[in-house]
């Protein structure tokens, strides 16, 4: 599936410990994004603290005072559709109605 573009991620306004992201996406039947926060602490793992499904192109996330790092991943969610299946006898032919 195609990535989110122009993803930006900074802090809020008057904190040092709040980061916001925004991010582009022009593909129409999106029902939602699916967003992970990670932080790394210094060691090399990346930890996760926070998930969760936005319908907006936005997100937020308070970080532990420990981390070194946080990044952000967003993940596109397509609406889905049932799909119509007709059923066919045994000789492959669809029922007369």
């Amino acid at each position: 599936m195609a990535s989110v573009t122009n993803l930006k991620v900074a802090f809020q306004n008057n904190s040092d410990s709040t980061l916001y992201a925004t991010w582009s996406w022009g593909h129409k039947h999106t029902k939602e994004y699916s967003i992970e926060w990670q932080y790394d602490t210094g060691n090399g793992v990346w930890f996760i603290g926070n998930t969760s499904t936005e319908t907006r192109k936005q997100s937020t996330y308070s970080f532990p005072s420990n981390a070194k790092k946080v990044r952000v991943l967003v993940k596109p969610i397509s609406t889905t559709y049932k799909k119509k299946v007709t059923k066919k006898n045994k000789k492959g032919k669809k029922p007369l109605l």
